[in-house]
């Protein structure tokens, strides 16, 4: 999958998420789904470690801060 369209299609899974489920305290919840659900919009060949920080450079800007 191109990396544009992989991006895009991640930012818009999490937008699609309730608000109050966009925190950044839920990014891991994210990426265990995304995991599960649509794996092939994670980045192959890295460890977990890395392949969870490309999910969260794909959502910057988007990830809310709790009140």
């Amino acid at each position: 999958m191109q990396t544009d369209r992989r991006r895009t299609t991640v930012r818009q899974l999490w937008m699609e998420r309730p608000a109050h489920d966009r925190m950044a305290a839920d990014l891991m919840t994210f990426y265990v789904w995304l995991s599960r659900n649509r794996p092939e919009l994670l980045t192959r060949g890295r460890t977990f470690g890395e392949a969870h920080q490309h999910v969260v450079h794909d959502l910057r800007g988007l990830v809310g801060e709790p009140a």
